[in-house]
């Protein structure tokens, strides 16, 4: 049984797949099970924007997987912190909010304050 017949079979059929089972990539380009190569105009659909394989994504990433691969929101961590501390300067309006609601209305206020 093919991994895109095993996937048919077991994976909830919630969207319509291109029949093409990949297998492996660089950069923006993919290889199928039969060795053909893609363009990756996907990005990831919206998952990450770095590429496939991109070493210094996977680099980072190894070095994270070597400490802590995943810890609950109910501790602290460093890469917790200091994500937080880059998107707080990155969008001046700040993410400390308590509900997805709170966001937007500071989203919006932040709009409208640079508009006047």
């Amino acid at each position: 049984m093919s991994f895109m017949n095993m996937d048919q079979a077991y994976v909830a059929n919630t969207y319509k797949r291109f029949p093409v089972e990949i297998v492996s990539g660089k950069g923006s380009r993919v290889t199928d099970v039969n060795g053909k190569e893609y363009v990756d105009m996907g990005s990831g659909i919206g998952v990450t924007a770095f590429g496939i394989a991109d070493d210094a994504w996977v680099a980072a990433t190894t070095a994270q997987l070597m400490k802590l691969q995943h810890v609950s929101n109910l501790y602290y961590t460093e890469p917790c912190a200091l994500l937080a501390k880059a998107l707080w300067h990155l969008v001046d309006y700040g993410l400390n909010a308590k509900t997805a609601a709170q966001i937007n209305e500071r989203i919006r206020k932040n709009r409208l304050e640079k508009r006047t």
